[in-house]
């Protein structure tokens, strides 16, 4: 088998095995950057240089609520864990603690100061099964209903702007929606993982089993990209668009992912990706890695996660 066929039956392992896109662990992408006017992303002289990586913090083995998480989100140097007992805080070097009323967090994304979600009711919660569209403008604290309650349960969502992107896990389609979750549109299958440029909403690109595939109209239509990396999760900051590989490598584009630049490697099977302006995290195995040098290398955030 060559090497574009192994990576390919690597990405096709990993959403058999859930780790993209099922209900025991989903890969959502978020990214906490505001949305702004669109512009051109600061060049790598001009990025911010490397941090002294905070100290790695060991799960108890008591944790049992981190032992499905479906995705990561970052707000400052403070990372957000979505999981099927409730979104976490872990500031750097803090045990993790739960934000709010807990529930199954399956899609989870910020633009600006709204935070969205999506998923299932946490115990004694008098919701739907399926969750439809969750707001908070606490940081979780309290979630208010905005859409498609028992219709939909998204296991990517992504937004920018009024744009929001979401995959929903009953059928694999793709919806879209132009004013904040409001109303929405159905399209074709959803792509595996997705992200909307938080400079521009009218692009975004997806990953699929055959590559990335890009589009310039927020999601409506799309298009290969070619000669591109086989990447599987994505996300996307004011300064360029981050993917990493079912292998661990890690790469970045600065042009809308026409073209891609292999920065680092982490250890471990990814599952999900979240990336800021100053920091990248990525879940792989039962350990949370972070990069504070534009992906170059990574040290362990969290460890001991529990198997999922």
């Amino acid at each position: 088998m060559n090497t574009p066929r192994r990576v390919a039956a690597a990405l096709t392992a990993v959403l058999a095995a859930g780790l993209i896109a099922s209900c025991g662990s989903d890969t959502g992408t978020t990214v906490a950057s505001s949305a702004a006017a669109s512009g051109t992303p600061a060049p790598a002289s001009e990025r911010p240089s490397a941090k002294a990586p905070a100290a790695t913090v060991e799960v108890s083995a008591d944790t049992s609520a981190l032992e499905h998480i479906h995705n990561l989100g970052l707000t400052g140097d403070t990372l957000l864990i979505g999981s099927h007992q409730g979104l976490f805080r872990q500031p750097p070097g803090q045990p993790p603690r739960r934000v709010g009323e807990p529930f199954d967090v399956m899609g989870f994304t910020i633009t600006g100061n709204r935070w969205l979600a999506s998923g299932h009711p946490g115990e004694g919660m008098n919701a739907p099964p399926d969750l439809g569209l969750l707001e908070s403008d606490d940081e979780g604290a309290t979630w208010a209903d905005v859409s498609l309650a028992g219709q939909a349960d998204f296991h990517r969502l992504t937004a920018s702007s009024t744009t929001v992107l979401g995959v929903n896990s009953g059928h694999g389609m793709l919806w879209r929606s132009t004013d904040s979750g409001r109303t929405w549109t159905t399209g074709g299958p959803g792509p595996f993982d997705l992200a909307l440029n938080p400079r521009n909403h009218r692009q975004a690109v997806g990953t699929t089993q055959d590559g990335p595939i890009t589009s310039d109209d927020g999601g409506k239509t799309w298009k290969p990209l070619t000669d591109a990396p086989l990447i599987a999760l994505l996300a996307w900051t004011d300064e360029g668009l981050w993917g990493v590989t079912p292998d661990g490598k890690v790469y970045e584009s600065t042009d809308a992912g026409k073209t891609w630049r292999k920065t680092g490697q982490v250890d471990g099977e990814p599952s999900t990706l979240a990336a800021t302006r100053t920091h990248i995290n990525v879940l792989a195995g039962d350990t949370i890695w972070e990069s504070l040098d534009q992906g170059a290398t990574f040290t362990p955030r969290v460890t001991g996660i529990p198997g999922h």
